[in-house]
């Protein structure tokens, strides 16, 4: 015969673990990008420039999206990611010519091309408005 105490064990009820609230895992959202703490993880860690981290942020992208994967945070994922390419070498350093400030190209008036661009484009729209007041 067992003894009072193991008689007054068998009797208590069992109380369930609580469970942990259910994670909600979510597709990657088309708005998705790197932050500014993204690039600063990058650069403190190693990596040579944002072309780098923007590189990077669209492999993931892909990866993503090829893949059907979901996280419950899009942003751990990516920091994830930056360690995990930054520890493999994935980063190739920045040309020479990416290093060096390269001067604007511009024409025989001294206007850069995007400034002409830009200029034919208002030209253009300040005639279409003025023919639309024309009628």
């Amino acid at each position: 015969m067992g003894s009072d105490s193991e008689a007054g064990k068998a009797a208590e009820p069992r109380t369930p673990k609580p469970r942990r609230a259910a994670t909600v895992k979510a597709v990657l959202p088309p708005s998705w990008a790197p932050s500014p703490a993204h690039y600063d993880q990058a650069r403190t860690e190693g990596a040579k420039g944002r072309e780098w981290v923007d590189a990077e942020s669209r492999a993931m992208r892909d990866w993503a999206a090829s893949k059907g994967e979901r996280s419950a945070d899009w942003d751990a994922r990516f920091r994830n990611w930056i360690r995990k390419g930054l520890e493999s070498g994935n980063v190739r350093p920045l040309s020479r010519q990416q290093l060096t400030i390269q001067p604007v190209a511009r024409d025989e008036n001294g206007e850069s091309y995007g400034e002409r661009a830009m200029r034919i484009a208002r030209e253009k729209q300040a005639a279409a408005e003025a023919a639309r007041g024309a009628v």
